[in-house]
């Protein structure tokens, strides 16, 4: 009797291991097939990053002419700046001269002449000697006064001397001006952008 217990004990324990055994093989196949769709998986997925890779390219050397002319253009751009501003600051040198004639226009009262004008010392900040004749102190007054209202223009007028004169037994006064004009901004320049510059001129 007890010889076939043990036989059934043994029996029963081969089953067991054989179902482990079954156990552990499906489970090794179904890795092995997830490994296996991993690998195709990541496979196309190198292919399609490839494809895209190529196909990127093939744009990049469409555009290839497009961006050597751009590189061209920004290099002439960059040898042309200086004259740019070269030319930006006698424009601006140049308005401001004719800035300064128009407002004597309107700074000379009736009754007076301006008879000489230099221009002391030259730069973006020059002084101007003014010299003239008016028919009374008054009249020189009203000019520096009306050269001082023009504050885009002077930092200051001053006044060097008024002398009285008698010409053909008419009297008049001699005087001579000096009027500093203010210094010429340079002009605003913004960020440049791959595309350009941008620069703003200042009075």
């Amino acid at each position: 009797m007890p010889n076939v217990n043990l036989i059934s004990a043994r029996r029963a324990e081969r089953v067991r291991l054989a179902k482990v055994a079954k156990g552990l093989f499906m489970g090794t196949i179904g890795l092995a097939g997830v490994s296996v769709a991993a690998i195709f998986f990541m496979f196309g997925q190198h292919f399609v990053t490839g494809q895209k890779i190529a196909a990127a390219d093939a744009e990049l050397q469409k555009l290839k002419p497009v961006l050597d002319e751009i590189r061209s253009a920004e290099a002439q751009r960059s040898d042309l700046a200086p004259k740019l501003e070269t030319l930006t600051q006698a424009q601006s040198r140049t308005k401001r001269w004719f800035d300064v004639m128009e407002g004597l226009k309107r700074a000379v009262p009736e009754e007076t002449w301006l008879t000489n004008f230099t221009v002391e010392t030259p730069g973006d900040a020059p002084a101007l000697r003014m010299q003239g004749v008016t028919s009374s102190q008054s009249r020189v007054g009203e000019t520096m006064m009306r050269l001082s209202a023009q504050q885009e223009q002077y930092e200051k007028v001053d006044l060097r001397y008024t002398q009285t004169a008698d010409r053909d037994g008419a009297k008049s006064v001699e005087f001579e001006l000096a009027a500093q004009l203010k210094p010429l901004q340079a002009p605003e320049k913004t960020a440049e952008k791959p595309g350009g510059t941008n620069a703003t001129e200042a009075k």
